[in-house]
């Protein structure tokens, strides 16, 4: 894979957004304690606050606070009563903001030299949500990037099967050019 294939280690706008969203996110999962909340609050306000200074981003302490960050997702919110419309929007914002977590927490892992970390967090992000293209696409783009081409061609598959099934839909322009280049071995 070249490196415009990959996204980058850690998105510029990333900690910022963690921070606002997990701020945000935190009082629906109640049971977090309140000190430690703070400090993972702090924390990211920190990595963001470096992303602003333009200061060299502290991989790994932005790997802990996206740890910490996606351990406080325990499932979707009233997953018992999934149909209760005044929860959807809320429901669909943290589930959104759990996978972008594992996303940037798999970018981290990736920008630390472990590879296998990454790929295990995107196969975690697509138990939560299969049908997710882009998510298909970093995990084929992680596969070929440590030598298992077979493993991305065969996230191809699961990827268009996802789609086909869950929404009747075929895998985009994007994906099918990714897997062509994987089968060129590019």
């Amino acid at each position: 894979m070249t490196p415009e294939d990959d996204p980058a280690p850690v998105p510029a706008i990333v900690a910022r957004r963690l921070a606002v969203s997990v701020e945000r996110s935190l009082s629906a999962w109640g049971n977090f304690a309140a000190d430690r909340r703070q400090r993972l609050i702090e924390r990211i306000a920190a990595v963001s606050a470096d992303r602003a200074a333009e200061a060299p981003l502290d991989v790994e302490g932005a790997a802990r606070a996206f740890r910490d960050a996606a351990a406080l997702y325990r499932g979707d919110l009233f997953e018992d009563d999934p149909y209760e419309e005044w929860m959807t929007v809320q429901r669909r914002y943290l589930r959104e903001t759990y996978l972008t977590v594992l996303g940037d927490l798999a970018d981290c892992e990736s920008a630390l030299g472990d590879p296998s970390a990454a790929i295990a967090l995107f196969r975690q992000a697509l138990l939560a949500e299969p049908e997710r293209e882009d998510v298909h696409r970093r995990l084929m783009v992680a596969y070929a990037r440590v030598g298992q081409r077979a493993q991305a061609l065969r996230q191809f598959d699961l990827c268009a099967d996802a789609l086909r099934r869950r929404l009747r839909a075929e895998p985009s322009p994007e994906t099918v050019a990714l897997c062509a280049r994987i089968r060129r071995g590019g």
